[in-house]
């Protein structure tokens, strides 16, 4: 059985500048670890010290508020270390690195199926999508109203074939079971990622396969007759009213081949080409994608767009 250590050291390979203070050369404090006779070295957001100073740190005795400051930081390392490889079975340095790296995932007690979908929840809230962030809620909310204790090692195939059951008898649509599935599906490989959940006991794949599938979505087309787009635009509405504002938001979508609300309220003056005639911009729907992936959308002003319903008389387009 290969040996696994922990142990944070002063790297005395390589002396980093003089210390000011004296001629003695600082080294900088790493963590590092050792199995099967391999050895990794992991740097502590630490200044570095002399050999004289990390004796008297190692001893723990008759320290400066530095040194104070350094030995906690050193101690608390060790243990956040020892924490991390003591959960990964079996130790990899693959798992290892990116659980190390990814603070947010190793402070969470006991790396739990349900802290880490908050955590991932808690990263799409800071990354300012709310919308996103939302649904990824109410589909780990669905989840534990399923099964409270809800942990790793229960996401098999066999689980999510009736977890679909009950959110079928719950009422759910095909479409709601999909993407709180599919929001399930990222925080698994979020999991795997850092090295929380073993790949090869991934849930999802095709049923051939002794997988779970997620459902297709059902995507009904319900478009609006000629008639019922002329009913809106002849809607007799208050000037400077709410509603005045809500149909002229609704028919510049319309005319601007589809554009959403969110594209709306971005839209620059630089997406603009006033020689062609066309508005030109990438949907924020799509702008995370690589840019290969990355859907730009093009409508051309007509008189409908330059004619009196365009929101611009109400807010115009965002500053560059």
């Amino acid at each position: 059985m290969s040996t696994l250590a922990v142990k944070v050291v002063l790297d005395t390979r390589r002396a980093l500048v003089k210390n000011q203070d004296s001629l003695a050369p600082t080294y900088p404090i790493k963590l590092r670890v050792t199995f099967a006779r391999k050895q990794r070295y992991y740097p502590l957001e630490v200044a570095g010290v002399s050999k004289e100073d990390w004796e008297k740190i190692q001893l723990g005795q008759r320290m400066s508020k530095t040194q104070r400051e350094v030995f906690h930081t050193v101690r608390e390392t060790e243990g956040r270390a020892i924490e991390i490889t003591e959960s990964i079975h079996p130790f990899s340095f693959h798992a290892f690195d990116a659980r190390w790296k990814n603070k947010a995932v190793s402070s969470v007690s006991a790396k739990s199926f349900q802290g880490i979908f908050n955590v991932y929840i808690d990263d799409l809230r800071r990354g300012g999508r709310a919308s996103t962030t939302s649904s990824y809620q109410c589909a780990l909310n669905s989840l534990l109203s399923f099964s409270k204790n809800l942990a790793w090692n229960d996401l098999t195939p066999e689980f999510l074939e009736e977890y679909e059951a009950h959110m079928r008898t719950e009422g759910k649509s095909q479409n709601t079971i999909g993407i709180y599935l599919r929001s399930l599906r990222a925080v698994i490989n979020f999991g795997i990622a850092n090295g929380l959940f073993a790949k090869e006991y991934y849930p999802f794949g095709r049923k051939s396969h002794g997988k779970y599938q997620i459902p297709a979505a059902q995507n009904k087309k319900r478009a609006l007759m000629k008639p019922e787009v002329e009913a809106i635009k002849a809607l007799a509405v208050k000037p400077g009213s709410r509603k005045e504002l809500a149909r002229d938001f609704w028919l510049f979508s319309y005319y601007a081949n589809g554009c959403n609300i969110k594209d709306i309220v971005h839209l620059k003056w630089r997406d603009i080409d006033w020689k062609e005639g066309v508005i030109q911009f990438v949907r924020k729907k799509t702008e995370r994608a690589n840019k290969a992936n990355q859907v730009q959308i093009t409508a051309v002003i007509n008189p409908h767009i330059n004619g009196g319903y365009s929101p611009t008389r109400y807010r115009k387009p965002r500053s560059e």
